[in-house]
């Protein structure tokens, strides 16, 4: 059973086209980009790196372009960090630009031994 066909309904034929395309466009077929950051805490500074990242997830919860965040916590040895998924590599290279991002460095920096290292990659999904 047909609901419409296209000599009946040619306008409704013509508006899924635009909606597919509109969904089809660059930004939309964009390709994600994850982003993995390892870093140490300073065992004396935990609780207050802790809070810290409670309040940078909050923040980070508004970032354009920022589809997905999860963060890891080896209390044993210290070690922290995220995973990040980004809905392109110019939103995550925009962040890493924006003022917001200089901020939140700047409030983890001193609870942190070392530096923070950081690697990125174009989501892979092999076809199953």
């Amino acid at each position: 059973m047909k609901l419409f066909s296209d000599k009946e309904y040619p306008s409704t034929w013509l508006a899924v086209l635009i909606v597919l395309g509109a969904l089809l466009s660059p930004p939309a077929l964009a390709q994600q980009y994850i982003v993995i950051n390892h870093y140490q805490e300073i065992p004396a500074k935990s609780e207050q790196l802790s809070e810290a990242i409670d309040e940078v997830i909050k923040k980070l919860s508004i970032v354009k372009g920022l589809i997905w965040k999860e963060f890891y916590y080896d209390s044993a040895v210290g070690k922290r960090g995220s995973v990040l998924v980004w809905r392109s590599e110019a939103d995550w290279e925009a962040y890493l630009k924006s003022d917001l991002r200089k901020a939140l460095v700047n409030k983890l920096r001193p609870l942190l031994q070392g530096i923070v290292k950081s690697n990125g990659y174009p989501v892979y999904r092999p076809n199953n």
